[in-house]
């Protein structure tokens, strides 16, 4: 059996730092890449690899963060039998946006995924700013 690796290279379009709020690593996984943030205008690269000869494959995930609200959640998982489905699934909160996730084709043992992530602006008219003042509390 060869070696299995799953890469995903992820770069900031926003002009905040993606920081690690969350990560998982399969036990049985091993680490080439991970770092815990990623600057403005970079990419970070998460790659994990199962060794030669094991019944496992790569299992990750990881959330990155500009704040609370603002996240991105990745999750690889390509397990061993040929007959399992391998998956990838990405999920965004808040004005953060990821561009570019392809699903895991069946019996890839090399898998690299590239995912953009930029932020939705958010454009406030000048009457909503002033909104709560002209309402009543309800009793």
């Amino acid at each position: 059996m060869p070696k299995w690796t799953a890469r995903l290279e992820v770069t900031n379009n926003t002009n905040n730092t993606l920081q690690v709020m969350n990560k998982t690593i399969h036990p049985k996984s091993k680490t080439l890449s991970f770092p815990m943030q990623i600057v403005p205008g970079e990419t970070g690269i998460y790659e994990v690899y199962t060794g030669t000869g094991v019944p496992y494959g790569p299992d990750f995930s990881v959330t990155l963060a500009t704040s609370v609200a603002d996240t991105i959640s990745y999750h690889v998982d390509m397990p061993y039998p040929e007959n399992k489905d391998r998956h990838n699934s990405c999920e965004t909160t808040g004005r953060l946006r990821a561009n570019g996730l392809r699903h895991i084709k069946p019996r890839v043992h090399d898998w690299t995924d590239e995912i953009k992530i930029t932020t939705i602006k958010v454009e406030t008219n000048s009457n909503d700013l002033d909104a709560e003042d002209n309402y009543e509390p309800v009793p």
